[in-house]
């Protein structure tokens, strides 16, 4: 769940680089930011991919959608095949204690894995959009 005072800076931060009229509702800003995973980084990249596909004066939510996408593809060049089985097994399990490898280690350092409070991990929510994430989770049978 998502922080309030945390959610408040990061539309502070997007409010800031675009005024809040500029979104076509309060709805799509906080959109992005939720999507931003609270990583001013991404916030930036999904406002400015936004930009790039709005089709009107204002960032609405289909341009919010396709940033979205965009922000997953961008991730998706990082990550190889067996990468998305360990992402939902750190996301099953965000306990930093219980995974430690080298390829943790890369994806940490990429910011295809998030550390919060210095104790547990999270992906990204643009990755957890990923067709290769949706199909590594466990079979319901």
């Amino acid at each position: 769940d998502p922080i309030e005072a945390g959610f408040d800076a990061m539309r502070n931060m997007i409010h800031r680089r675009a005024d809040p009229a500029l979104f076509d509702t309060p709805e799509t800003a906080d959109y992005l930011i939720e999507h931003s995973g609270g990583l001013p980084r991404d916030l930036l990249r999904l406002l400015d991919y936004a930009f790039e596909y709005s089709e009107t004066e204002r960032f609405d939510r289909a341009a919010a959608e396709k940033a979205v996408e965009a922000l997953a593809t961008d991730y998706r060049r990082i990550l190889e095949a067996d990468d998305y089985e360990l992402l939902r097994r750190i996301d099953e399990a965000p306990a930093r204690e219980a995974h430690g490898s080298e390829r943790v280690r890369h994806l940490l350092f990429n910011l295809v894995l998030l550390e919060y409070n210095d104790f547990w991990w999270q992906s990204p929510p643009a990755v957890r959009t990923l067709p290769g994430y949706e199909a590594a989770a466990p079979s319901q049978s």
